[in-house]
């Protein structure tokens, strides 16, 4: 994600980032036993994929332009994000912080070869400012962040961790105009309205679903 947003605004990020709640309906029906797929999240996750497609723009689909490779990383770091969430609802017996360390220290891992590569830190003059930034970070979004991502899948579900995801691409616009003087272009609005209606049409339950086990019947 941070790599596209070399390119990519943050305004536009936050609205691809609204596709993560429409990918794990769908993984959750693979993946568990209680959050299976019905008419309206399959309705929702295809205007999700509308809604990307209306924002990317029809004709750069099928190119390998610079930006568009870096908005196929957002989204990819997207559909990351909904496999999180899948996998750490069967980690929920776990002790939360515990688990949340291991997470952390894993994607540290993960992530150093790549850094070592491709940023070369050694070489990089890093403000005061940037290392306040990146310890903020670390803290609050991250390390906190998900502590509580581990206890509201406990308590709620990859669903609805999925769900409120929908509030990210409104306040990554807010921001985005607010503090980077962003402006956004004419087919965001569209792609934001589509993607977030979608969100809404598959938090519907069908009149014969189970609402405590989440089975068509």
């Amino acid at each position: 994600m941070s790599w596209g947003q070399v390119k990519v605004d943050a305004g536009l990020t936050g609205i691809f980032m609204a596709v993560m709640p429409l990918i794990t309906l769908v993984l959750a029906h693979f993946f568990t036993s209680d959050e299976k797929l019905n008419i309206y999240r399959v309705i929702g996750f295809m205007l999700g994929l509308l809604g990307v497609a209306v924002l990317i723009g029809f004709d750069k689909l099928a190119t390998l332009g610079d930006e568009t490779i870096r908005q196929y990383a957002i989204m990819g770091a997207a559909c990351c994000y909904a496999i999180h969430a899948i996998i750490s609802k069967s980690l929920t017996g776990l002790p939360r912080r515990a688990v949340s360390a291991a997470v952390l220290i894993a994607s540290s891992i993960a992530m150093l070869p790549m850094s070592l590569y491709f940023d070369q830190p050694w070489t990089l003059e890093i403000s005061a400012n940037s290392w306040l930034m990146l310890v903020l970070l670390g803290i609050f979004p991250t390390g906190i962040g998900t502590i509580m991502l581990f206890a509201i899948i406990q308590r709620q579900g990859a669903g609805f961790l999925s769900q409120i995801n929908f509030i990210v691409p409104v306040f990554g616009i807010f921001w985005a105009i607010l503090f980077l003087s962003e402006t956004l272009p004419a087919n965001a609005l569209a792609a934001l309205i589509i993607i977030l209606i979608g969100v809404a049409i598959a938090r519907i339950k069908p009149s014969s679903e189970k609402i405590n086990t989440g089975v068509i019947q």
